[in-house]
């Protein structure tokens, strides 16, 4: 399977993140990956940039909070690229409404959650993605689901919708998410190692982009 195609754009980065070993350097570069892994995909992975002189320079990641936050807004009606996604991204989507089915605590939940991320739409549907993502890396793992930092301290994105973390802690436990992911973390850490190369030279092309200091060494 050929990889994506990926592409360089000049917004500024509207996507602020909280644990200083995670790194994103254009939302236009968030925005290519949608399709391709990141969230087409629900790989759900954290990239980790390491000091020039360690190697290698980009390390994937699974995170179970990432894939709990994005597999909730999934369930609630979020359908960006999913014409394109991997077979895996339906066949997580599936199993949820299986759950959610199943369990008149879980479909509560649910329906609490899906009111919240309906009423958290922002202006413009491109930055969903955005928000949530940078929430998903402020959180503790699961089962918490707790802030990491102070709730002041949060990006504006994530603080817009940090309200949903308690529900969300609720969805988490009656969806029965972590047996989900734990059926598929397999999986999730092969399209890791997958998508290692192509990811750290976009990052590697990025910073060129941008003149950064560090795209002098990979």
């Amino acid at each position: 399977m050929r990889l994506p195609p990926l592409t360089l754009r000049a917004e500024p980065l509207k996507l602020a993140v909280c644990p200083p070993h995670v790194t994103a350097l254009q939302e236009g570069f968030l925005d290519r990956f949608r399709s391709s892994w990141f969230v087409a995909l629900l790989v759900l992975a954290a990239a980790r940039v390491f000091p020039a002189e360690t190697s290698p320079k980009v390390a994937l990641d699974t995170n179970e909070a990432l894939f709990t936050v994005l597999t909730a807004i999934n369930a609630c009606g979020y359908d960006a690229e999913l014409g394109v996604s991997d077979p895996l991204r339906a066949q997580i989507r599936g199993e949820v409404a299986k759950a959610i089915e199943a369990s008149a605590e879980a479909k509560e939940s649910s329906q609490i959650l899906c009111q919240f991320y309906a009423e958290h739409q922002p202006t413009d549907p491109g930055r969903t993605l955005a928000q949530y993502v940078s929430l998903a890396l402020c959180l503790e793992p699961p089962p918490a689901l707790t802030l990491k930092v102070k709730e002041a301290d949060l990006p504006p994105d994530a603080s817009y919708v940090s309200g949903i973390i308690p529900v969300l802690q609720k969805f988490y436990v009656e969806a029965g998410l972590h047996a989900i992911w734990a059926r598929h973390e397999l999986a999730y850490s092969g399209l890791t190692a997958r998508y290692h190369e192509p990811l750290s030279k976009a990052l590697f092309d990025t910073e060129v982009y941008l003149k950064l200091p560090s795209a002098g060494y990979l």
